[in-house]
């Protein structure tokens, strides 16, 4: 499902809601979010109360690699958004997500780098 968000967001302009690392992060606890508990400079606040109709938006979020952008199909609600991610999807893009903006804790990187086995 989230494959095809990938291709259609480009072409959905205005029901493309840009979302900050911290926002897609908090969308993907999969509860709804309420608009108002966004930022007032918030951009994916912005785009969801300029749409001014309810229905299904692009949720986007670019990543720090070039060009590359993490996509999520939602609904905007009355007063909310909520992401259309099944339980694996969610994983899959939080996993994604942290990889790019959470810098790996002490402990795993140094186990990251320690030789492997304890042969002679």
């Amino acid at each position: 499902c989230q494959e095809g968000v990938q291709w259609l967001a480009p072409l959905m302009r205005r029901r493309a809601c840009p979302a900050t690392p911290s926002e897609m992060m908090r969308l993907l606890e999969g509860t709804k979010v309420p608009f108002a508990e966004l930022p007032e400079a918030s951009p994916l606040r912005e785009a969801l109360e300029s749409l001014q109709a309810q229905g299904s938006v692009a949720v986007v979020c670019a990543l720090p690699c070039g060009r590359a952008k993490l996509c999520a199909a939602g609904e905007r609600g009355a007063e909310c958004l909520t992401l259309f991610v099944n339980q694996h999807e969610m994983r899959e893009l939080r996993e994604t997500l942290q990889e790019f903006f959470c810098p790996p804790s002490p402990a795993a990187a140094a186990e990251a780098v320690a030789p492997r086995g304890g042969g002679a």
